[in-house]
């Protein structure tokens, strides 16, 4: 089994130099560059809305809600409110305990393992596989699934999520669009991930 630590990120910024489509945290030392038409956001305000999730495991699903969250970067295409599925960009750091047994493919798979007793119609798109950013390993996988909400409307998501470690943190990186429509949310999603930096 594999413990990691969560830890809060007061530290957050974004550079204004660079039109104000960078963000950088000093205190895990990451850069990532959105695109123009893109929007920053405070992670509390995806809690606003009224509307919730319908899921099919929903005990699972109650103990999740219970482990804190604290994204140290949270992206959005659309400013809200916004009437449709916002197609969403997120980055959440956690501290390892320790590196050497750390295993990302496993996580992973442990996590394809656990979202498919969340929703109908799962399906995986991309198996673990790695990319090279910025002089480290990207694991990554991808998958399509139908979400439900409280107010009735479906969506067909497309999600991806992948792992990448710096120092002693795993930065997770979670992407969420519409599997329908032509808004090349994916494509950016892919431009945001090669920009990382590291410090």
């Amino acid at each position: 089994m594999i413990f990691l630590i969560i830890i809060q990120s007061p530290l957050s910024a974004i550079c204004v130099g660079k039109k104000n489509n960078v963000f950088y945290n000093p205190c895990y030392g990451i850069e990532i560059t959105k695109p123009d038409n893109w929007i920053f956001e405070k992670y509390q305000n995806s809690f606003k809305s009224n509307v919730g999730l319908k899921v099919k495991n929903i005990e699972y699903a109650k103990k999740i809600s219970k482990c804190p969250l604290s994204p140290c970067v949270f992206i959005i295409k659309h400013k809200e409110p916004y009437f449709l599925f916002n197609p969403r960009f997120m980055i959440t750091p956690f501290i390892l305990n320790d590196k050497k047994s750390f295993a990302p493919e496993l996580l992973l798979k442990q996590f394809l393992i656990s979202v498919r007793s969340f929703y109908d119609d799962f399906e995986i798109i991309k198996n673990v596989c790695k990319i090279k950013i910025n002089n480290n390993i990207l694991y990554q996988v991808k998958i399509r699934y139908l979400m439900k909400l409280t107010n009735n409307k479906e969506y067909r998501i497309i999600s991806s999520m992948a792992l990448v470690v710096h120092d002693n943190v795993c930065f997770i990186i979670d992407t969420k669009c519409q599997a329908v429509g032509n808004d090349f949310s994916e494509n950016e999603f892919t431009n945001m991930i090669k920009s990382i930096k590291f410090y």
